[in-house]
């Protein structure tokens, strides 16, 4: 399956334990879709059936853009259906919220639109903030208006990300990726609380937030794994990444794709021709890998050079309203020194944890609501 640069977004295809189908996902810039669900997929089900009652249904509901401010555009699709028999006319597309003065329209149709029985209306979606904009998070709505109100119709929620456009110190933090992505996500420093016991494989810091003390994973259903990157804030280059198997005589790594090079600010960065964003391993126990230079970082720490051998964390995913995604983490790599986590980020779907290589270990349990 080749995962170019020339399309925008995560197709739903299949949805990986059990997770329910709601029909849109947020956007990424993948060729082929590969079998994942999308970030709300655990959403509340009284939205999703008042979503699904509407005249037009949105694919996606929800968009994730970046951009670098002051020079970049990202910009993205969304289709709205007519799901009755009888045409509907758009009377306007507004972009409301405080964030909205970075999104725009581009070509917008002609209004009012009227999209026939079984039809579609689609719409491309701009982000450009200027060099004055917010460094962050900008969040909006795009409504397609079907009454007399902006209140009538169905929205597509629209999250970006503003960035500097550089590595280092000005990077955005993870809990701003992950906002910006529609995840829920609490990914508070775990060396806030200091050292504390913990299991081995924890590498000697107590977990915090969401974050789990994982570092080895199986799959639940007998399907394939899904590893789909979803941030890249590092230094540029070609970074190959996958999972690997432990043997007797060290690791067996696989290759599924390579971040492309140019891909180093954004998020759901693009990859190399050839690459996979799934795998079958099979009833094995595996672990992920990312190389950056003659680097290669581990989800086992033991397997990591350098004095501070921690340069993954892993984090239970919970979709925006803070219901749990099952059997899916958040997998964050850092390449350098610091605490900040989103050089390289991926959702890892289909899984459970191990405590080691023959040991498997009982799921995080729930957190409060």
């Amino acid at each position: 399956m080749w995962l170019g640069g020339s399309a925008k977004r995560l197709a739903l295809a299949v949805l990986l334990a059990g997770v329910p189908a709601l029909g849109c996902v947020s956007a990424a810039k993948q060729s082929s879709p590969p079998p994942v669900a999308p970030p709300h997929a655990a959403a509340d089900e009284g939205s999703r059936v008042e979503k699904v009652r509407e005249e037009l249904q949105l694919a996606p509901w929800d968009l994730a853009f970046s951009a670098i401010r002051g020079t970049g555009v990202a910009t993205e699709t969304v289709t709205a259906r007519n799901l009755t028999n009888e045409p509907v006319t758009v009377r306007a597309l507004p972009v409301l919220g405080d964030g909205a003065p970075p999104f725009e329209l581009r070509n917008p149709p002609k209004l009012p639109a009227i999209v026939p029985p079984k039809g579609q209306l689609s719409v491309e979606v701009t982000f450009a903030p200027p060099a004055s904009a917010p460094l962050g998070v900008h969040r909006a709505l795009l409504r397609f208006q079907t009454g007399p109100t902006p209140e009538d119709g169905p929205g597509t929620d629209l999250s970006a990300l503003a960035t500097l456009g550089r590595a280092g110190d000005h990077e955005p933090t993870l809990a701003e990726v992950v906002e910006a992505l529609g995840y829920a996500v609490d990914v508070r420093s775990a060396r806030a609380a200091g050292p504390t016991v913990a299991p081995a494989n924890d590498g000697g810091s107590r977990p915090e937030g969401d974050e789990v003390p994982v570092q080895l994973f199986t799959r639940v259903a007998p399907s394939v794994v899904a590893l789909n990157p979803v941030a890249r804030f590092s230094g540029d280059g070609p970074r190959p990444f996958g999972p690997y198997t432990i043997k007797p005589a060290g690791v067996a790594p696989q290759t599924l794709a390579t971040l492309a090079e140019g891909q180093h600010q954004t998020l759901n960065p693009d990859l190399e021709a050839g690459g996979n964003a799934s795998f079958d391993p099979g009833d094995t126990v595996f672990g992920l890998w990312v190389r950056s230079g003659k680097r290669t970082i581990y989800t086992e720490d033991r397997r990591n050079s350098g004095a501070d051998k921690r340069a993954v964390r892993v984090f239970s995913l919970h979709a925006r309203g803070g219901a749990p995604i099952p059997n899916a983490y958040l997998v964050a790599f850092r390449d350098t020194g610091d605490d900040a986590f989103q050089d390289y980020v991926f959702v890892l779907w289909n899984v459970k944890p191990v405590a080691s290589a023959d040991a498997p270990v009982t799921a995080p349990a729930p957190r409060s609501q």
